[in-house]
């Protein structure tokens, strides 16, 4: 089983490091409009939408490209609001799990 719902339906958007340094993990943006991070954490978050550590810190490093992907798959007012529920979580992200 694949951590991303449908390879062909995901766009990477950056391999981040992990923190121990072992190794990257994938941050994509899938067509469901998830942000998905192949990390253990991220699989195991029970937070809504789903957050690690690496998501978060690229989410907040990248919040122009962020709101430009969902302006440009759903219009401004749609596109802002998927974006503020997102940004809001990794603002909040404290790295436990919930």
């Amino acid at each position: 089983m694949s951590l991303f719902p449908n390879q062909t339906q995901t766009q990477t958007l950056a391999s981040v490091p992990s923190s121990r340094g072992l190794g990257f993990y994938d941050i994509k943006l899938g067509r469901d409009d998830v942000f998905y991070c192949s990390c253990p954490g991220w699989m195991h978050s029970k937070k809504r939408p789903k957050m690690c550590r690496h998501l978060a810190s690229w989410v907040v490093g990248n919040l122009g490209e962020v709101f430009d992907l969902m302006e440009q798959r759903h219009g401004k007012d749609k596109g802002d609001k998927r974006s503020d529920a997102l940004v809001n979580s990794a603002n909040g992200y404290d790295g436990k799990r919930k």
